[in-house]
């Protein structure tokens, strides 16, 4: 799920962010990558079923 951090990442840059912020962004920007990978085949088998 690099690409997520990649994004966290690249917002913070564009920012002029410090370092410590930079990295807090690649963590939350790569929890949102995994919260979103793992919630898609939830919310298809759900509509899936109606």
């Amino acid at each position: 799920m690099s690409y997520g951090a990649c994004v966290g990442d690249a917002f913070s840059i564009l920012l002029h962010l410090n370092t410590w912020q930079t990295k807090l962004f690649a963590y939350v920007g790569d929890l949102l990558t995994v919260f979103i990978t793992v919630s898609i085949p939830k919310l298809m088998r759900r509509s899936s079923k109606l």
